[in-house]
């Protein structure tokens, strides 16, 4: 952790105390969204073997070191928004299912101008979205977050920034805390049993197919909500402000969704962009 964070976590507290008594959010209107890197081969990092083997074989279809970005965003409410991907490669792919949205760029990441195509049409579609409701979204630093261009356009559709400080993310922001490792290894569980037991489709020149984004969309899909819900609780984002939640957080009452509105204490943690 930064070395100044409990100055930065005072400065947290105080900012979305105000903004809470302006806005009074809703837990629909409090959304996370991080983009990671994921491979398109997902084999597990642990293999059993004779003692003093020289070499472990692996079965995988060869894309072990390809990898593509996906941009997950959850909601307070314990609500998942479709999941974007963006490949590395300059022509779209000729197909993919409407549960997923594709992109491509260059080098595989997310740039300003695919921020605000997420903006658009993932981020348009949160509840409250289309109405332009006041909400709250919360983001790493990464430096096309904090664009002028993505500024503005938050602010036409009333939605206030919430900009973690580096390093902090592991303390802060949900999706980081508790819901990508489940999904990744939720991801990583499906692609082995596929390998062992699916039904494996076959390149021009040989090379077995690797899973569809359908099965990316799958996993997504069925990932328990009630994580989210603790994510969000465990970064002090959504609890009741009048501290009625807080002990939920090292119980399994974490996992109740039945606090459905920010409450009126001192208690919630965020670090907002006031520019």
């Amino acid at each position: 952790l930064p070395v100044d964070s409990d100055a930065r976590l005072l400065q947290i507290q105080k900012f979305i105390i105000k903004l809470c008594k302006e806005h009074r959010y809703d837990l629909s209107l409090i959304s996370n969204t991080d983009h990671t890197a994921l491979n398109f081969d997902n084999p597990y990092d642990r293999m059993l073997e004779v003692k003093g083997a020289k070499t472990v074989p692996i079965a995988t279809t060869g894309h072990e070191k390809l990898r593509y970005t996906v941009m997950l965003a959850c909601i307070a409410d314990r609500m998942k928004l479709p999941p974007y991907i963006v490949f590395k490669r300059k022509i779209m792919p000729k197909m993919f299912p409407k549960t997923v949205y594709v992109r491509v760029h260059p080098k595989g990441w997310i740039d300003e101008a695919l921020m605000l195509d997420w903006l658009q049409t993932v981020g348009a579609k949160r509840p409250g979205g289309l109405m332009r409701k006041w909400s709250v979204i919360v983001l790493d630093a990464f430096h096309c977050h904090r664009m002028p261009s993505i500024k503005k356009m938050l602010q036409h559709d009333k939605t206030d920034l919430a900009i973690i400080p580096g390093g902090m993310t592991k303390m802060l922001q949900p999706l980081d805390v508790i819901v990508n490792m489940p999904m990744k290894d939720a991801l990583c569980r499906k692609w082995n049993t596929w390998v062992l037991e699916g039904e494996h489709t076959f390149t021009a020149d040989g090379r077995m197919r690797t899973l569809t984004l359908q099965d990316i969309a799958d996993v997504w899909l069925q990932l328990d909500p009630t994580i989210i819900r603790k994510g969000f609780l465990k970064c002090s984002i959504s609890n009741a402000m009048d501290g009625s939640k807080d002990d939920a957080l090292w119980t399994d009452d974490a996992r109740d969704p039945s606090n459905d509105e920010l409450g009126k204490d001192d208690n919630d943690l965020y670090y907002l962009d006031e520019n």
